[in-house]
């Protein structure tokens, strides 16, 4: 006979009413009956909340409910299972007056973002920084425009700083004319409009910044900081988009109690 440690093990998902993958409610038990008596290892059953990310949301309750009573007809059922999980990121911090079950799908918050832009949960951390630096000064006169479709037209005799980043490196081009970005410690507006490999910053007020400062797109700098939260507010979207927007080509530089552990350089097309 195959022991439990060498059959596939399953997790039945219940759909509770995201109405997207997972079984209905009413035909999940008779599929859990099936797969209990098959000849895999029926370790888990799981649901996903609609609307975790909305605390007042009386679909929360609905959801939960419809789990839990799915779980005892399990148990009336006979059928046994190891592990039952719903719980994603908002859920934990806005329905902690339930039973979290056996597991959570910690996800969001694990990378020190909020996982509600309706509430803000302070001992949340970000952990992701994303890092440029300035490659191009230059000075306009009052008058000039700048970038694509003279979007911005300087108002006084401007220093404009070029970075090497753009939305195919996955910054939002609707931050153009809005979106800050840190240098020398303070906040400098983008101005023109995103291009696809670079943007173009005003640094007229920012004192000491040369060819090689370094510019936080993400991140903190000093006292000031700028964080996905802010960028998906003023683009329209949330913090997942951001920083899943961020695109392969930029590489990523990973740290540990302080020290550079690892480096994946970013990813280009080999047109050879």
């Amino acid at each position: 006979m195959v022991s439990s440690k060498e059959r596939l093990k399953v997790h039945l998902f219940v759909d509770t009413g995201m109405g997207g993958l997972g079984t209905d409610i009413e035909r999940a038990l008779i599929l859990a009956k099936r797969l209990a008596n098959s000849g895999f290892h029926f370790e888990g059953v799981y649901s996903h909340f609609s609307s975790a990310d909305i605390p007042e949301d009386p679909y929360n309750e609905y959801q939960f409910k419809r789990f839990e009573d799915f779980i005892k007809a399990l148990r009336t059922s006979g059928i046994s299972y190891e592990i039952a999980h719903m719980f994603n990121s908002p859920a934990l911090i806005s329905l902690q007056h339930h039973s979290h079950f056996d597991l959570s799908r910690v996800g969001i918050i694990a990378y020190g973002l909020q996982p509600s832009e309706f509430f803000k949960v302070e001992w949340i951390k970000p952990i992701l920084e994303w890092k440029s630096k300035v490659v191009h000064l230059r000075w306009l006169e009052e008058g000039e425009f700048v970038s694509y479709g003279k979007t911005y037209k300087t108002l006084r005799k401007t220093l404009v700083g070029i970075v090497p980043v753009g939305y195919g490196d996955g910054l939002n081009r609707r931050l153009s004319n809005v979106g800050d970005v840190l240098i020398e410690g303070k906040r400098a507006r983008i101005v023109g409009r995103v291009c696809m490999d670079q943007i173009m910053v005003d640094l007229t007020d920012v004192e000491g910044v040369k060819i090689g400062s370094e510019v936080v797109i993400i991140g903190r700098q000093g006292e000031e900081a700028v964080c996905a939260e802010e960028i998906a507010k003023k683009v329209g979207t949330i913090n997942y988009e951001v920083t899943t927007g961020i695109s392969w080509r930029v590489p990523r530089v990973f740290h540990r109690d302080g020290k550079i552990v690892k480096v994946e350089e970013g990813m280009w097309l080999d047109a050879t």
